[in-house]
């Protein structure tokens, strides 16, 4: 039951290790599509809420923080309506491609809906947090994009929360997305820190 193959007793060496090591890979291609989002690479929604209960799991033992960033586009919908979807493709890979590249490896940054994205940032304050987003957030309003010859550029509001004993994923995400409600509030292009509203 399960069985998509079979192999027969006293098979040739080399035929057994290029059939296990196709299937093998065939594996790995599927659980890649399965915990990554398909159009930026960057880990899915269920993904990414998986390594959130493992980072306050984590913080629950050790007392370590960490903290949890949740960046939406600014007017992303006026860029679909004006420039077209994909342009707002471009838009998505672009800061994608930042959170990538400036972005330690030890972070998690997922797509977590359609212009919404988490970062999960072990070991690390709120005021660390700070400090690296309004670097990506200096860094993606200089992003120039271009479409049929017309060039424009975006920005992003941020909401950063840190663990608390005793968190779980609805608490820490609400602070995180009440930070990123007043970051908006306050004029976007810009984020908040949780605990102390501080916007910046």
């Amino acid at each position: 039951t399960g069985a998509e193959d079979f192999i027969i007793k006293q098979a040739d060496p080399q035929e057994l290790i290029n059939a296990v090591s196709i299937r093998a890979e065939r594996m790995r291609t599927l659980r890649a599509r399965m915990s990554q989002d398909s159009l930026t690479g960057l880990y899915n929604h269920s993904t990414t809420t998986h390594y959130l209960e493992s980072a306050i799991t984590e913080s629950n033992y050790s007392g370590i923080p960490f903290s949890l960033v949740m960046v939406d586009l600014d007017h992303f919908k006026n860029i679909n309506d004006t420039y077209g979807h994909v342009a707002g493709d471009q838009v998505i890979l672009g800061i994608s491609q930042l959170f990538s590249h400036r972005l330690r490896s030890t972070d998690i940054v997922g797509r977590y809906g359609g212009e919404e994205f988490a970062i999960i940032m072990p070991g690390t304050t709120q005021e660390q947090a700070a400090a690296v987003v309004e670097r990506l957030r200096q860094g993606f309003e200089k992003i120039h994009f271009s479409v049929n010859q017309t060039n424009f550029s975006n920005t992003f509001s941020a909401g950063i929360a840190s663990w608390q004993p005793g968190d779980k994923i609805e608490t820490i995400r609400e602070r995180a997305d009440q930070a990123l409600y007043s970051a908006k509030q306050h004029g976007r292009n810009r984020y908040c820190i949780a605990d102390d509203k501080e916007v910046a």
